[in-house]
């Protein structure tokens, strides 16, 4: 019966988070003397665009344990002429731009341009997404090589292009995990793992590397 239990569970699980996007209400959380959104999101490669989830359990999990309304990200790139994102979902894949923006709650999206610094390593950056393309999805959240989740999608990426991190990891021992153990102990088979280290969605978008260029209907958080 809990084999059974398991199965069902994880079934739900794959087709709600399948439907990964984002939103949340409109609006800026500036610091004073942030630079101007733009009014129009032209893509580049290489952007980090960050979105809320449809609702879901896993979701619920990922939004409240962070404490944050960021709960799926994906990096652009130019692909047989088209633009599309790479993100971590059912698996690592492609996505055209247009329906991963269009996919949450409500259509919002923020757009994380790496800062000048750092645009000269984009083209490693994502030849090293690209080599976790068909990789499935980690529920687990575990920073190995055999599962990948959105954020650690990015955050590896860069790392092995950099040799620095993008982002803080953290313990989920440090999260509001309790809410969630149920779900928690259901996807670990046990209990919940509170050494094992996390990039979260809000984790990586504060990473020191980034600037916000682009809102459209969601509340940005910035350093």
């Amino acid at each position: 019966m809990a084999k059974l239990q398991s199965a069902i569970v994880m079934v739900c699980l794959i087709s709600l988070h399948s439907g990964l996007a984002g939103c949340a209400s409109p609006g800026i959380n500036a610091d004073q003397g942030a630079p101007e959104l733009l009014t129009e999101y032209t893509p580049q490669v290489g952007d980090v665009i960050f979105q809320s989830s449809p609702e879901s359990p896993l979701i619920n999990m990922i939004e409240g344990a962070s404490n944050s309304h960021y709960s799926h990200c994906g990096i652009v790139d130019r692909r047989n002429g088209r633009w599309v994102v790479y993100e971590a979902a059912k698996q690592v894949a492609a996505t055209p731009l247009e329906t991963f923006t269009n996919r949450g709650r409500g259509g919002g999206f923020a757009v994380y341009r790496f800062k000048q610094p750092y645009q000269a390593q984009i083209p490693e950056v994502i030849e090293n997404t690209r080599a976790y393309l068909s990789r499935p999805y980690d529920f687990r959240y575990r920073l190995d090589e055999e599962h990948i989740y959105c954020s650690e999608l990015i955050y590896k990426a860069f790392e092995q292009a950099t040799g620095e991190p993008l982002g803080e990891l953290v313990r989920l021992g440090d999260l509001d995990w309790q809410p969630f153990e149920g779900l928690i102990n259901e996807l670990e088979q046990g209990p919940p793992p509170l050494d094992r280290l996390i990039i979260t969605p809000i984790d990586l978008a504060l990473a020191v590397q980034f600037e916000v260029v682009y809102a459209r209907d969601f509340e940005v958080t910035r350093r």
